[in-house]
């Protein structure tokens, strides 16, 4: 389930699904990859969606207390839109750094994702709380054309951890904007000026 219908979203997920995981069959798929993973020197498990928040915090919490128990390391992908002091306490409680979907400044992102404000709202409380955290941008056409801006934004908000992913196929009825390799490499130029410039 998701409060938001990004249109280049990958996951069968979005306000109209009803559907979620029961917590018994999540523990059983968490004990499942603990005996797999057990010869792993370091192990993450990262929840996602959908947005993960929207599953409960004390389902995320039951999950979280079977694989910190074995030394694992947590983590989350989120929206941002429901950052409030649960969300930070959770944070807190589980040595999370979250990494946050958002591409570029609200009236960007907002074309493909919605809730670009609240968003930033979001990663502000966050960084106000001593919260470390991670943007993550997906690379579309319209952010590729306005990567200059959406630098330029980060660096005047001071969101400084950035992963930038490339997108891959829709899922049916959504829309991707068609990105090239030419595309790419006009993105990781105006990147890397800007890591060795200093991002300023």
């Amino acid at each position: 389930k998701c409060n938001l219908s990004c249109t280049y979203c990958s996951a069968d997920a979005g306000p109209d699904q009803t559907e979620a995981l029961s917590l018994e069959a999540a523990l059983r798929h968490v004990d499942d990859w603990l005996l797999r993973s057990a010869d792993e020197p370091q192990r993450q498990l990262v929840f996602s969606g959908g947005e993960p928040t929207l599953w409960g915090y004390e389902r995320l919490d039951a999950v979280c207390a079977r694989a910190h128990a074995h030394g694992v390391k947590i983590g989350m992908q989120t929206n941002a839109t429901t950052i409030g002091e649960r969300f930070v306490r959770w944070c807190r409680d589980w040595d999370v750094e979250p990494s946050i979907s958002l591409d570029g400044p609200p009236w960007l992102s907002d074309e493909r994702r919605g809730l670009g404000e609240r968003v930033e709202t979001g990663l502000l409380r966050l960084r106000e709380e001593g919260i470390g955290f991670a943007v993550i941008v997906c690379l579309s056409k319209r952010v590729i054309d306005n990567i200059e801006a959406v630098l330029d934004y980060f660096a005047d908000k001071g969101f400084s951890k950035l992963r930038m992913n490339t997108l891959g196929d829709p899922p049916r009825g959504r829309m991707i904007d068609a990105v090239n390799a030419g595309d790419l490499l006009r993105a990781k130029q105006a990147i890397y000026r800007r890591v060795e410039g200093g991002l300023d």
